[in-house]
């Protein structure tokens, strides 16, 4: 197993709440069963698909919801719909009674779960979630991962975790992420015949690939530009807010977008720098974040969006504000000294701190006030060998970091 890289990052969260325009857009849903449940948000050409307590309904504009659900409210309980999978006119629905299958555009569904076994001690075939990788179906259920050749007319077992988070396409691999003990990642190279454990310490609620970069959502944020044999910590604990579960990760417009305890935060795609972008839907829990028709749509117990340009011009903000100040050393990696070299836009009081892998200052290189420009500052390294972070703060402010390695 190689060694997993741990950096603990140092979290700037600017918060900007009260300037959040969040609108909610299900006010004119009916509840269902005295209270609205939504599960799951998708979009497929222009339209919009929300699974829901008894199925799935769509909408064009976000605000007006029909109802596609003919042949998935048949049980006598609640058929609970998780997530819909949309090609066209033909939909698959992952429920609490297994998978359903549309050919009409959701207008009428039916069951197509023939091989899929009910676990143990389980009432219903209980289906979480479903794609399609290389024209080959997935779903994850109560009895384990299945796939199917024959557009879900049947089903063969691949994998038996019983406890998946989420697939995603990464480089021509299906990544698995788990909250099972025996493997919290794992991915298949072979269209679901053998399955290849991939060395992750914790339990992954949400696997994105973005960028070239595969980003795990688990306690904190998790980035590997390896297909998963190395990883980098940026948020393992976001200030403020202790160690939680990440329960979404986005890429919108080149920006990374997470969620936790409700709460919406964006980063450029290096992870270091977070804004907090609102709590939209008070206790809601945040399930999902989508683009659509230049908004974001956030989807919890409700679904709420906001302007991109209002949250983009606020990142643009903070970028201009800090994008005459880099950050860099030469030679990398080095032994015994190295040269950094820091541009400021205007004078400043700047610090070059040093960080090891856990997240812990060892070494301060400096610390004055310095005129706009650039300036060259020698570092006689006094450190054992490993991997270190050279961070730059700016008026007290942390502005740019960089990865250096001793040896």
């Amino acid at each position: 197993m190689k060694k997993l890289t741990l950096i603990l990052a140092l979290v700037g969260l600017t918060t900007f709440f009260a300037h959040a325009q969040w609108v909610k857009l299900t006010d004119n849903v009916l509840p269902i069963h005295g209270g609205t449940l939504f599960n799951n948000l998708q979009e497929y050409d222009g339209t919009l698909y929300l699974s829901h307590l008894k199925g799935v309904r769509k909408s064009t504009d976000g605000s007006h919801w029909t109802e596609i659900s003919n042949g998935l409210s048949t049980l006598d309980v609640s058929n609970n719909v998780y997530e819909v999978l949309v090609e066209g006119d033909v939909l698959y629905a992952a429920t609490l009674d297994g998978i359903y299958k549309s050919t009409d555009g959701g207008n009428n569904w039916t069951k197509k779960s023939n091989g899929i076994t009910v676990g143990s001690g389980h009432v219903h075939i209980v289906a979480r979630f479903i794609l399609k990788h290389n024209d080959i179906l997935f779903t994850a259920t109560s009895s384990g991962i299945y796939y199917s050749t024959d557009e879900a007319a049947t089903w063969i077992l691949s994998n038996s975790d019983q406890q998946v988070r989420d697939f995603e396409e990464h480089n021509g691999a299906l990544f698995v992420g788990s909250t099972a003990h025996s493997a919290y990642l794992y991915k298949t190279t072979d269209n679901g015949l053998t399955w290849e454990t991939v060395d992750f310490p914790y339990a992954v609620q949400d696997i994105l690939s973005f960028n070239g970069k595969l980003i795990l959502g688990s306690l904190g944020l998790y980035l590997s530009d390896d297909n998963g044999l190395t990883w980098d910590a940026r948020t393992t604990c976001f200030q403020g807010n202790g160690c939680v579960a990440m329960r979404e990760v986005v890429g919108i417009n080149d920006r990374l977008y997470v969620t936790f305890s409700g709460t919406i935060l964006t980063s450029d795609e290096e992870a270091w720098e977070w804004e907090d972008i609102g709590k939209p839907y008070g206790l809601d829990g945040a399930e999902n974040i989508l683009p659509f028709n230049n908004k974001i749509l956030a989807q919890g117990g409700n679904v709420w969006e906001r302007n991109i340009e209002e949250i983009l011009s606020v990142n643009e903000l903070n970028a201009n504000n800090q994008s005459a100040s880099s950050l860099s050393n030469y030679p990398n990696p080095f032994q015994s000294s190295t040269t950094i070299s820091i541009t400021l836009a205007q004078a400043a009081n700047v610090s070059i701190d040093v960080y090891n892998i856990f997240g812990q200052k060892v070494e301060q290189v400096t610390q004055q006030k310095l005129n706009a420009g650039t300036h060259n500052i020698e570092w006689h390294n006094t450190l054992s060998a490993g991997t270190y972070f050279l961070t730059l703060l700016v008026d007290g402010k942390r502005v740019n970091t960089t990865k250096c390695v001793i040896q």
